[in-house]
């Protein structure tokens, strides 16, 4: 699709030029898809189900812990979208810990 864009642009330079992504820009949405899309994919399938189980919630939030541990331990992404990964996932672990807090008490009572 970037290279429609482009020929697109090429054709209406004047018009498009300075709303147009560059490579560097392009880079950095693809990175931000990358991160956000499990995300989507994980509210798309807890929001699809009348009644989701703790443990659909457990599946989901392990996928996207797992997910943006990979994220991090790839050295080759930029700073912003390292520290937004970084962000994402310490507020999750955070929610992690209350999950399985809450659920171990319901659990034992």
């Amino acid at each position: 699709m970037r290279n429609e864009l482009s020929l697109l642009v090429t054709a209406h330079k004047k018009q498009l030029e300075t709303d147009y992504l560059n490579d560097n820009e392009c880079e950095i949405v693809d990175n931000m898809v990358e991160i956000l899309e499990p995300m989507l994919v994980a509210m798309e399938l807890l929001l699809s189900s009348s009644y989701p189980s703790i443990f659909d919630i457990y599946l989901n939030f392990l996928e996207l812990l797992h997910h943006l541990s990979k994220f991090l331990d790839n050295e080759l992404h930029m700073t912003d979208q390292y520290m937004i990964a970084d962000s994402i996932w310490s507020k999750l672990n955070e929610y992690w810990y209350m999950l399985e807090e809450s659920t171990t008490i319901a659990t034992i009572l």
